[in-house]
């Protein structure tokens, strides 16, 4: 109760402290892409969440409900320059149960991304992401959802490079690297979780359809490397696809990729050969509504006992929409089906979620989600195989 008292304060606070900025800004030249300095854009802001949760443990039985506070301050830094910027931001997150205790409060994030653009056809963006002391970011873990909580602080790195060079007016190529690595904290117990690093390295064919739309033909290799675990989970392998991104029409922009993924596991004759897909859809059908589609399928490696790999099948379908000038919502929906490859289980996950918001000033916003979930599994196990999950969140962004 004390701590939900502080929170109400420093949203009070805080609130106030925006109302007070909003006023002296429209008696200057107000910016809504942040505070310029000199060449630069600073962006601040802060987002407050209430969350409650009736199975933060995600079990089937003996559920555990508990109340989840998150402060989220965020910096960025921009330097625009015609079609190209420098972009930099630091979000330190502060996150607490009422009555659980989590084993690390503070998780942060930093950004750094680069955009070039040139009048003779270069297109190059450099990013990293890293997040230090995460907990409860499962999705940077395992992207295929198999495990669903985790206690145990974690540190990773993303670097990415994705570089396009067009020799003509409709033909190019383009080359890709990512590289991921995770790092637990060993002092704490974690039994499921294991290091990781990864790499992956691509060359594709590119071309022009029309003016909005392209056309790519590429190949990846993937190489990735646990630690801490059975040693058949490490593999190498490529994947084969076709993609095409851009405008579709007018009111369609969309990327969708199909390939082929053929992967070779160590240690085993389990290895991985079937198609893959990666795409999402933006399907802008009116003033201020759309529809949005995201659809993956891939192999992951799996943290489950001994086995391998599994697939992961996942759709989500979002319609978002402005009710009046300042009143927003969205509701959406998620099909999930983990195959495994090599072990007798597939988990079969969907849930509904859903929001409404409300702009006070473009400075101040404030949002309420509803979320519901279920999952069922043909394995049993303590955690993560069958459970069901409501969740309501309050968040109050204050800023750009």
């Amino acid at each position: 109760m004390k701590k939900f008292a502080m929170l109400l304060v420093v949203l009070v606070s805080a609130f106030a402290f925006a109302q007070d900025s909003m006023i002296q800004e429209t008696n200057g030249e107000p910016s809504k892409e942040g505070i310029i300095i000199g060449k630069m854009v600073l962006s601040p802001s802060v987002e407050f969440v209430y969350e409650n949760k009736d199975n933060i443990f995600l079990t089937e039985k003996n559920e555990v409900s508990d109340d989840i506070y998150t402060i989220r301050p965020k910096i960025m830094l921009e330097l625009p320059k015609e079609t190209s910027y420098l972009r930099f931001a630091w979000v330190p997150q502060y996150r607490d149960y009422a009555d659980m205790e989590l084993n690390e409060n503070w998780t942060h994030f930093f950004d750094a991304e680069a955009s070039f653009k040139t009048p003779g056809g270069l297109e190059l963006k450099i990013a990293d992401h890293y997040i230090k002391d995460g907990i409860l970011e499962v999705t940077e873990l395992d992207p295929g959802a198999e495990l669903v909580y985790n206690d145990a602080p974690f540190n990773k790195n993303t670097a990415m490079l994705d570089l396009k060079y067009f020799f003509s007016d409709t033909t190019g190529f383009g080359l890709y690297a990512d590289m991921q690595d995770v790092d637990f904290d060993n002092s704490y117990s974690n039994f499921a979780w294991y290091d990781w690093s990864s790499e992956t390295f691509g060359v594709s064919f590119q071309r022009y359809m029309n003016p909005l739309l392209r056309m790519a033909l590429g190949i990846d290799y993937k190489n990735f490397s646990p630690e801490g675990t059975v040693n058949w989970r490490e593999y190498s392998g490529y994947n084969y696809y076709v993609q095409f991104y851009g405008d579709f029409t007018p009111t369609v922009n969309a990327s969708i990729k199909v390939g082929y993924e053929d992967l070779d596991f160590d240690g085993t004759d389990e290895d991985y050969a079937d198609w893959s897909a990666a795409a999402s859809v933006v399907w802008n059908f009116a003033d201020s509504r759309n529809l949005t589609l995201a659809i993956n399928r891939g192999a992951y490696a799996s943290n489950y006992e001994t086995v391998t790999s599994y697939t992961n099948n996942t759709i989500q379908l979002a319609y978002n929409f402005t009710i009046v000038e300042r009143l927003f919502g969205s509701v959406g929906a998620l099909f999930a089906k983990n195959d495994y490859n090599d072990f007798n289980r597939t988990d079969d996950t969907w849930g509904i979620l859903g929001h409404i918001g409300y702009h006070f000033s473009p400075l101040v916003s404030a949002r309420l989600n509803l979320r519901h979930e279920e999952r069922d599994s043909t394995e049993v196990c303590f955690q993560g195989c069958d459970y069901k999950v409501n969740a309501v969140l309050l968040n109050l962004v204050i800023g750009y």
